[in-house]
C-alpha cells in the first residue's frame, strides 16, 4: 500500500483521487493533504482520513518545509494549479517521494531541474494528466515517429469570438475543471503547454508532436509508428 501526500486536494484532480480512494479503486493510504486556500473543504477531508492538512496561501517556504518534514509519504500527487507547484514537486522529491505529476507548471518551468533531482534521489516522475498518462502508457511498448495529443476544441469551436463572454468560456464541452484550466482550455493555451510538457517528459521535439481536434474526448493520445500504424489510448470522459 502506497502512502500518498495529496497536493491540491480540493481541486478537480484531488477530488477524483479522494473519490477513487473511497470507492476502493486504488490501494493507497492518505497521509497528508494540501490546498491553496479552501480551508473548510480541506479540513473536512483531513478529519475524515485523520491526516494533517496545510493551507499554502500566505505561508512562507520555511513553514511549507516544516509541514513536509512532518509527513511521511511514498508518493506525492501534485495536482496544484499554479507555479506554486514547482516548489512542492522539488521538495517532495527531496524527501524521497516519487512524484505523480498533474501540475503542468512544474514541467514547463523546471523539468530539467526536476529530472536531475529525481535521478539523484532515485525517484520516479509519473505523468497524471489524461493526455500524458495515455502517452506514457503507449510509449512503454513503442518508440514511435510521432506523438499525437487530442483537443476538444473548447466551447468556442466554430463560434464568433467577438461575442464570447466569461461565462461561455467557463463551459467546457466535456470536462468539469477549475476556472483557471477551463479558461486556458477555452483559449487553447493549455494545449500549447501540453505540447511543451510532452516534449520534456518523453524527449521529443515540438515538431514531432501533433495536436488534433477530437470533439468527443474519447481518444486521449495516439502514437504514429515508423511504418505508419497509429495506436491510440481511449476511454470515456467523466
Amino acid at each position: 500500500m502506497k502512502r500518498v501526500l495529496l497536493l491540491g486536494a480540493t481541486g478537480s484532480i484531488g477530488m477524483q483521487f479522494i473519490d477513487a480512494l473511497e470507492k476502493n479503486l486504488i490501494n493507497a493510504k492518505l497521509t497528508g493533504v494540501v490546498s491553496y486556500q479552501n480551508e473548510e473543504k480541506l479540513r473536512e477531508t483531513a478529519i475524515r482520513y485523520s491526516v494533517p492538512y496545510f493551507i499554502i496561501k500566505d505561508k512562507d517556504d520555511n513553514e511549507k518545509r516544516a509541514f513536509l518534514d512532518s509527513v511521511q509519504g511514498d508518493i506525492a500527487l501534485n495536482a496544484l494549479s499554479s507555479s506554486e507547484g514547482l516548489f512542492w514537486s522539488l521538495e517532495t522529491i527531496e524527501r524521497n517521494m516519487d512524484l505523480a505529476l498533474a501540475n503542468k507548471e512544474s514541467v514547463v518551468m523546471g523539468y530539467p531541474l526536476l529530472r536531475e533531482r529525481a535521478k539523484n534521489k532515485g525517484k520516479k516522475i509519473l505523468p497524471v494528466d489524461s493526455e500524458h498518462s495515455a502517452l506514457w502508457y503507449l510509449l512503454k511498448h513503442e518508440k514511435p515517429k510521432r506523438l499525437i495529443i487530442t483537443c476538444s476544441g473548447g466551447p468556442f469551436l466554430h463560434k464568433d469570438l467577438k461575442k464570447a463572454k466569461l461565462e461561455d468560456a467557463l463551459k467546457h464541452p466535456n470536462w468539469n475543471m477549475g476556472k483557471k484550466i477551463t479558461i486556458d482550455s477555452a483559449t487553447l493555451a493549455n494545449k500549447g503547454l501540453e505540447v511543451i510538457e510532452a516534449s520534456y517528459l518523453f524527449g521529443y521535439k515540438a515538431e514531432d508532436i501533433s495536436v488534433v481536434i477530437h470533439r468527443e474526448s474519447m481518444v486521449h493520445a495516439m502514437i504514429k509508428k515508423h511504418d505508419g500504424t497509429i495506436l491510440m489510448y481511449m476511454s470515456k470522459p467523466d
